[in-house]
């Protein structure tokens, strides 16, 4: 428990805060050269293990990696890192 909050409380806030990524998503083609940059909205930054995940994979799709698979158990962050590594690249 965390500030009052259960872990699956929190879970379901990230969950939230990812889908609204994409709902605030400019609507045009992702190959289109105008694109509203993705931006993370979240009290807390990225911990252990999630920043070099972040960097690991950013790096990987930017080498031109079209498969990646980011293993974790339930709750660790899986979906907060992909976000973060979303909005590093600007695109989905």
């Amino acid at each position: 428990e965390k500030d009052g909050k259960t872990e699956n409380t929190i879970v379901s806030e990230l969950e939230f805060q990812f889908s609204t990524i994409f709902m605030n998503f400019n609507t045009e083609s992702p190959t289109q050269a105008h694109m509203n940059p993705f931006k993370i909205k979240a009290k807390f930054k990225p911990a252990g293990d999630q920043p070099r995940a972040i960097q690991r994979l950013t790096e990987s799709i930017q080498s031109g990696a079209h498969h990646q698979t980011l293993l974790g158990v339930t709750g660790s962050g899986k979906t907060f890192t992909m976000a973060h590594v979303i909005a590093d690249l600007n695109r989905p």
